[in-house]
């Protein structure tokens, strides 16, 4: 198993830094001369570090009661791991929110399927 399989893409990790989420992690994406690079024990002051959030980082942000599932869900999306909040089950329930009462969040891996949940989640304003 690699880092990229453990770690959030870079992309999300930028779009998670744009959010406002703390830039504290064990592993953090920066820049050298080959591109980006997921490096450990680094200065994360700069605009061009990000977070590579581990998949036990970000189950530690996500609600207690998401639900993680592997495999096709049989919805035509083409991913490997899906993650899901039930809203009529969770703390985080908020009268002003209309919608359906489970979302879902797709990604290629666990890291990101996690992360566009937590997102969601941010831009929705429905983390605590």
């Amino acid at each position: 198993m690699t880092l990229q399989n453990i770690c959030v893409s870079l992309p999300l990790a930028e779009e998670m830094k744009d959010l406002g989420f703390g830039q504290h992690s064990l592993f953090y994406y920066m820049e050298n001369h080959d591109g980006m690079t997921i490096a450990i024990d680094i200065d994360n002051n700069s605009s061009k570090v990000f977070c590579a959030y581990t998949t036990s980082e970000l189950g530690e942000m996500l609600p207690v009661d998401s639900r993680i599932q592997k495999g096709d869900m049989d919805n035509g999306e083409p991913a490997d791991w899906y993650c899901s909040v039930n809203w009529k089950e969770t703390s985080l329930r908020e009268p002003k929110f209309e919608g359906d009462e489970v979302h879902t969040e797709c990604g290629y891996t666990l890291a990101d399927a996690m992360a566009k949940m937590l997102i969601y989640l941010k831009e929705n304003d429905l983390l605590k």
